[in-house]
């Protein structure tokens, strides 16, 4: 007999596949206006060899152009800067982050080039913010300023930080990955998008 009382884990897991598409095309949105290249979402999951060619292993993707960012999106309850700072290695923000950098590591490999990561998140309904690794702003990717960027930035004082790549939530199927995790710059995404030079996102030409 199922308890009334308990959750339905299954609309659960629907409803969050929900939020997270729409998520998704909200920042393929959000991209396609602040560069005026196009960007989707991607259309085929996994991490094939065949399926990373085609079509990333990053949420969202340009339709044309070579970006230098492999792009993760993350809407959901839970995230806290408190958190960070208290447990560097067990928190929410530190499991994107993990899957970011990971997943951009997959794309390094496979298109002979660095891809760095980059999330973009939202915790509250009025603010989207975008993280990228502290270095891209200081310079190693010509990330292009047209003012002093607002940011947060902070330093990984534990790695490496050891998660599960998986995506399954049975621990008898965990693979579990250490990475030594890029330090990173909190921005709000309507200062990222007044502060930035689009074009600086992608491979010049």
């Amino acid at each position: 007999m199922v308890d009334k009382a308990e959750p339905d884990r299954s609309k659960i897991g629907k409803s969050n596949v929900r939020k997270g598409k729409t998520y998704e095309r909200r920042v393929a949105s959000l991209l396609g206006e602040f560069t005026g290249v196009q960007f989707r979402r991607r259309r085929v999951e996994g991490r094939d060899l065949s399926v990373v060619e085609r079509e990333s292993t990053a949420d969202v993707i340009p339709v044309t152009g070579d970006i230098k960012f492999s792009i993760e999106a993350k809407s959901g309850k839970g995230f806290s800067f408190d958190a960070i700072l208290g447990n560097p290695s067990k928190n929410l923000f530190s499991t994107w982050w993990h899957q970011a950098t990971y997943d951009a590591e997959i794309l390094t490999k496979v298109l002979n080039r660095k891809i760095h990561p980059m999330l973009f998140f939202k915790f509250s309904t009025t603010q989207d913010w975008i993280v990228i690794p502290s270095d891209s702003i200081d310079g190693e990717l010509s990330i292009r300023l047209k003012g002093i960027l607002p940011q947060l930035r902070y330093k990984y004082t534990m790695n490496p930080v050891r998660m599960n790549i998986s995506h399954t939530s049975k621990r008898k199927n965990y693979i579990e990955v250490d990475l030594e995790l890029p330090d990173v710059s909190f921005i709000r995404w309507k200062d990222f998008a007044e502060f930035v030079e689009p074009a600086s996102l992608f491979l010049e030409v």
